[in-house]
């Protein structure tokens, strides 16, 4: 992360990168303060760290997205887990982004507000998180990305509340 920063705080550097982070399909052990989930979440900040490092002054400018198609149960399932499960999260980091929240229509965790009765029911189409981040990192305005990339125009603009 710290050498990819580099690179991107180059004039003619490259202008996005991926990371990938694997290992959270833990099943158990998701501890807040040991395990296999507590020891995935501090690699994913200390790649933001790395990232802001490398990128210097070009932190103000930038959009980093972590996004993941693992989501957890809200009650342990078979395997005394919560993986795989159909709602997930999306953390965002950089400089664009207006941070200190959490964006979400919070259902609740009434059985009767779960997906199938078991999972986070999802309240945030990522496609529109997608189409801010690209309207933030590369000017791309909402519509154009909705519908040329996602083919579909009624995705949500919510730049507004995550990017400044």
């Amino acid at each position: 992360a710290y050498q990819a920063g580099q690179a991107m705080a180059q004039p003619n550097g490259p202008v996005s990168s991926v990371i990938n982070v694997s290992g959270f399909d833990t099943h158990a052990q998701q501890g807040a303060d040991r395990g296999d989930q507590h020891m995935r979440l501090e690699e994913l900040d200390s790649i933001f760290v790395a990232f802001k490092k490398g990128l210097g002054d070009k932190w103000g400018d930038s959009v980093i997205l972590t996004i993941t198609e693992f989501g957890r149960t809200v009650r342990m399932n078979g395997s005394w887990g919560t993986d795989h499960g159909y709602g997930s999260c999306a953390f965002l980091a950089g400089g664009r982004v207006k941070g200190g929240s959490v964006m979400t229509d919070w259902p609740g965790l009434a059985k009767a507000r779960l997906f199938e009765s078991r999972d986070l029911q999802p309240t945030i189409d990522l496609r529109s998180v997608f189409c801010g981040a690209l309207k933030a990192a590369f000017a791309i305005p909402h519509e154009q990305a909705a519908a040329g990339i996602f083919g579909d125009r009624k995705i949500p603009d919510l730049a507004k509340y995550l990017f400044s």
